[in-house]
């Protein structure tokens, strides 16, 4: 999760950078659409300040009141992160009805094609992370940063739609219109963020079935192992806990069972398979 961590950090630098220049030319060439974008940025922002601490909280070793750890905190800071994108989305959709005719400035042009960029490199470098890390925090960030090129794309569109009020008026609230169709992107991606982590701190099981064939292969390595009867490999943020019920030949030693047991747990535990707590239980094989 230190990975994880330095990637947000970036990615907050990144975005203190992106919403003040879009804030700053926003309000100085009186763009509701470009200012709509800065608050999009700040979404950004103030999701990549609440994964930074929720990545920290979520690396608590295990006490007695949590014995699987604290990893599913990665999934209430991801909660945080689509509730403040929730209110903000909100907020802009309410301030789009307030209609006001303008004409979008050429520089507003340049700096939204300067932000596009910029926010195109970082939320692409983002997702991989979250995707090579295999990170909620990472991904939730990714997600809501890729939008964000989306929603300066929704600028130049508008800028280029005002520039054709000379020939029907309804083109001087193409800016009114943009400024609302952001806030419904905004929106689109609250609900998913929060749709998904919601579903994950309910207690999400993993579901790969080329993941779970490779547990399956280590289990059934040992001899002793008729069959497996229940795998479930529960989600706790970056790590995983496995709770296994296997059948073992009734003539195995209650003794040599613990053995073949611990043997398992050994081989399980690991950063690949991610699993970090492994429950075995065994019971004699009945044909």
């Amino acid at each position: 999760m230190e990975k994880a961590t330095k990637v947000l950090v970036k990615s907050l630098i990144v975005n203190v950078l992106l919403t003040l220049t879009k804030f700053v030319f926003g309000l100085i060439y009186k763009s509701k659409v470009l200012v709509a974008d800065g608050i999009h940025s700040l979404s950004d922002l103030a999701t990549d300040i609440v994964s930074i601490y929720g990545s920290k909280l979520s690396l608590k070793p295990a006490d007695t009141e949590h014995p699987y750890g604290h990893g599913k905190i990665e999934y209430l800071t991801s909660i945080v992160i689509g509730a403040v994108i929730l209110a903000l989305a909100l907020s802009l959709l309410g301030n789009s009805l307030n209609a006001k005719t303008t004409i979008t400035s050429n520089m507003v042009l340049y700096v939204t094609i300067f932000t596009i960029l910029a926010k195109y490199l970082i939320s692409r470098y983002i997702l991989s992370k979250g995707v090579k890390y295999k990170s909620n925090l990472l991904i939730a960030s990714g997600k809501e940063s890729r939008s964000d090129v989306i929603s300066s794309a929704i600028v130049i569109i508008t800028y280029f739609l005002s520039k054709l009020s000379s020939y029907s008026k309804i083109f001087l609230y193409s800016d009114t219109i943009g400024t609302f169709i952001i806030g419904l992107i905004i929106l689109k991606t609250a609900y998913r963020i929060l749709k998904e982590n919601i579903v994950s701190i309910l207690g999400e099981i993993e579901q790969d079935e080329e993941y779970l064939d490779k547990i399956r292969e280590i289990i059934l390595e040992n001899s002793e192992v008729v069959n497996i009867e229940e795998l479930n490999i529960i989600k706790y943020g970056h790590y995983y806990q496995a709770n296994i019920t296997i059948n073992m030949d009734s003539d195995v030693t209650l003794e040599d069972a613990c053995l073949v047991s611990d043997r398992i747990k050994k081989k399980l535990i690991n950063k690949k398979t991610r699993i970090s707590y492994a429950k075995i239980s065994i019971n004699p094989y009945m044909e």
